[in-house]
């Protein structure tokens, strides 16, 4: 006779430890595959077959006798590829340029890790067909845009966001919901960012405008009536390989004023340790948050900034650099100042006396008479323009350069005005290269001739103090 031994009962701690691991065992996958990562390594190489070797079968292959050479296309050419595709199918608007195609506008993309499998993120702007067979081709306009169509609905365009696999096939989309009571044209996405890594959550910042709303009547009010909105999509990897996009705005809120990843990173956090906050309230938090943190770095800056300095520091602003030298002659050292705005979009100068028992006597400040780091007004470099204050006897001078790219140099020299008592603009010098060319000019300009009187609280280096008779006249070109 066969005996079976019966099974013991397991212990209180057996079943407590059994609980923990398969608790464990079934949250792993979680772990293990929830995790969204965003590159910007795109793979830009590529071949050719065919190509011409020499001077002669270039001449020939211009001709049309023989083959063009056939290239291998690149991981972003593909994106693009794919995701114009998808979009002259959902697209309503017209290409002007070309009207047996639809009109979209790419934006920056990324390579994304979702789950351990390679997709890619691809924002794309283009109005949204409100059926299957509309068709808007734009309305010509002279002066004002009228964001009109032919067929007689209003132009639109909505900000919208594709995925692709590895393979360049799309397997999720998603048009950005923004709920504002007006009509509103998406002209950019400036910027993409993980928000939650582990739980598949990603940030998207869109910009748009109102296309009934008031049009700028300047330069310096373009732009102005521009909105910037972020806002979180949770990824979702189905079985079948398709990506469920989720818009979630229960943090956030929608609309919202975060320009930023940093902003909408900060209110996600403030979300998961106060999830009873409203949005309004998520907003105000983080308003005070940024606050802190500027002022905490302001009092680093007053921290490493000589103390003779500290008390002639702008509240807001942190120093960017301090300048030395004998202005008046009168064996004492003088400065200058160079303060930043904590979100870097202002320079201010301080010009200061100095006095025989060491302190400084303030004789100056200006608003604009120092650009900014990113107001070197090229496209095709990033330097920061500022580059010295001077201080010699008599005068101060700014200067401004950038070598790279647009090659240029701007030289504004200020002497003080004893009647006036201010330092005035005696004398300006703009210079420019061109490089390709090997070409250049410089012009010097004085007043009254080419400029009235202007004291250094008045000038704005960035718009124009030339009277319209020095416009266009050089000193000297070369």
């Amino acid at each position: 006779m066969k005996s079976t031994k019966k099974p013991t009962k397991p212990s209180r701690i057996d079943r407590a430890f059994a609980q923990v691991l398969t608790a464990a065992c079934l949250s792993l996958p979680l772990w293990a595959h929830a995790d969204v990562k965003l590159s910007s390594d795109w793979d830009e190489h590529y071949t050719c077959t065919g190509t011409s070797r020499n001077l002669v079968e270039l001449a020939e292959t211009q001709q049309g006798l023989r083959p063009r050479p056939v290239c291998t296309r690149t991981e972003s050419q593909k994106v693009r590829d794919a995701a114009a595709r998808s979009a002259r199918a959902r697209s309503a608007s017209v290409d002007r340029a070309d009207p047996t195609q639809r009109y979209f506008v790419n934006a920056l993309g990324f390579k994304m890790m979702l789950d351990g499998r390679q997709h890619y993120l691809e924002p794309i702007l283009f109005m949204t067909k409100s059926h299957p067979d509309e068709v808007c081709t734009p309305s010509d306009y002279t002066g004002r845009p009228t964001y009109r169509c032919d067929e007689g609905q209003r132009h639109t365009n909505d900000c919208h966001v594709l995925i692709f696999n590895d393979k360049f096939e799309e397997v999720g989309y998603h048009r950005i919901e923004v709920k504002e009571p007006y009509q509103f044209f998406c002209n950019a996405v400036p910027a993409i960012g993980v928000g939650d890594a582990a739980n598949n959550l990603v940030l998207v910042t869109m910009q748009y405008f109102a296309i009934d709303g008031k049009p700028a009547s300047t330069i310096a009010e373009l732009g102005q009536g521009w909105n910037r909105m972020t806002v979180a999509l949770r990824l979702e990897l189905q079985d079948n390989g398709r990506v469920l996009i989720r818009q979630e705005d229960d943090c956030l809120g929608n609309p919202n004023k975060y320009g930023l990843i940093r902003d909408a990173r900060t209110a996600l956090s403030i979300c998961r340790a106060r999830p009873k906050l409203t949005p309004v309230q998520v907003a105000s938090a983080v308003e005070e948050h940024n606050k802190m943190q500027l002022l905490i770095k302001e009092l680093r800056s007053r921290g490493n900034a000589p103390a003779k300095f500290v008390p002639w520091m702008s509240s807001g602003y942190l120093l960017f650099s301090h300048h030395e030298g004998d202005l008046d002659g009168d064996g004492i050292a003088d400065a200058a100042l160079v303060l930043e705005s904590s979100d870097k979009s202002m320079r201010r100068l301080v010009i200061l006396k100095g006095l025989p028992d060491g302190s400084f006597a303030r004789t100056g400040v200006s608003d604009g008479v120092i650009l900014c780091g990113e107001c070197n007004g090229s496209f095709r470099t990033t330097e920061d323009p500022f580059k010295e204050v001077i201080l010699q006897k008599g005068k101060l001078v700014v200067r401004h350069e950038v070598a790279g790219g647009d090659h240029w140099e701007r030289l504004l020299a200020f002497a003080w005005s004893r009647r006036d008592k201010q330092w005035q603009l005696v004398e300006y010098v703009d210079s420019r290269h061109e490089p390709l060319e090997q070409k250049g000019r410089k012009c010097t300009y004085t007043p009254p001739k080419d400029f009235g009187k202007i004291s250094i609280e008045e000038i704005d280096v960035s718009r124009s103090f030339l009277k319209s008779t020095a416009k266009g006249r050089c000193v000297s070109s070369y």
